[in-house]
């Protein structure tokens, strides 16, 4: 077997091998810096959680809580909640491999609404309670949004949960 070349290079950037995978160099830039944990406690009206979706792939999800006010009602929030996917980037991982982590997001926010519906039938401790949004989503309103690639991707799941939904 023939041992793998530079075929093309973006100096300090990207490599691009004969065997069509991609290196992507460690970026020395503060935007590459890594994330901070995740905090559960409030700080400035927001709490973090981060859960692994697939150990294998790496998937995970930050899930973001807006804390609620005094004065505000008991009413259930959408799932603006906000779940920050890290799905797995081009070139070095082949499409549709972005597309698959977020629909693998998508089944797990589709378990979580079922297991919130089920809770009530002798369930003690269940994942709802371990993601904390049992109490604070309504899985009935649901909002997908993205930016740039972020963007097409929702578009392309909207469509596939569409398409099961009909099915």
């Amino acid at each position: 077997m023939e041992e793998k070349q530079v075929v093309d290079e973006i100096p300090g950037e990207l490599k691009l091998f004969s065997d069509g995978s991609v290196e992507r160099m460690p970026q020395q830039t503060p935007l590459a810096q890594s994330i901070p944990p995740s905090n559960h406690n409030f700080v400035d009206g927001v709490a973090t959680r981060d859960v692994v979706l697939d150990e294998a792939t790496g998937l995970w999800a930050r899930i973001y809580m807006p804390e609620k006010g005094k004065n505000e009602t008991e009413q259930k929030l959408p799932l603006v909640v906000v779940v920050s996917v890290d799905y797995r980037l081009a070139p070095e991982n082949r499409l549709p491999a972005a597309c698959y982590d977020c629909l693998a997001t998508m089944e797990w926010i589709r378990t979580l609404a079922h297991l919130n519906r089920i809770k009530d039938q002798a369930i003690t401790e269940c994942e709802l309670t371990k993601f904390w949004v049992s109490d604070s989503v309504d899985f009935r309103r649901c909002f997908l949004m993205g930016e740039s690639a972020g963007g097409n991707l929702v578009h392309q799941i909207a469509l596939a949960c569409t398409a099961a939904a009909e099915s």
